[in-house]
């Protein structure tokens, strides 16, 4: 694959495995800064992770998006649902 797939010049990122690991420390962090906020996190790279749902490396499809939209609405709805039925309480 060409330097542009992975980010241009401005990264520098010339093999898949190297982009990987990149986006896997990402999410690691970014998970780690959720949990010590207390900040609702989707786990969109957990879920949304199939090749059948990209047309390149990092852009949706039409199924990628039906299904990215599947897992927001799960995710918000469980949220809510939990953020209301604490309250109840």
């Amino acid at each position: 694959m060409s330097r542009w797939l992975f980010g241009g010049d401005g990264l520098g990122i010339d093999r898949f495995s190297d982009y990987y690991r990149i986006l896997m420390r990402y999410n690691e962090l970014l998970e780690e800064f959720a949990n010590r906020n207390s900040i609702c996190l989707i786990p969109v790279n957990k879920k949304l992770s199939s090749p059948e749902y990209f047309i390149d490396i990092c852009h949706n499809n039409r199924k990628g998006r039906q299904k990215l939209a599947e897992i927001f609405l799960e995710n918000i709805s469980e949220s809510i649902n939990n953020n209301f039925n604490s309250k109840e309480q």
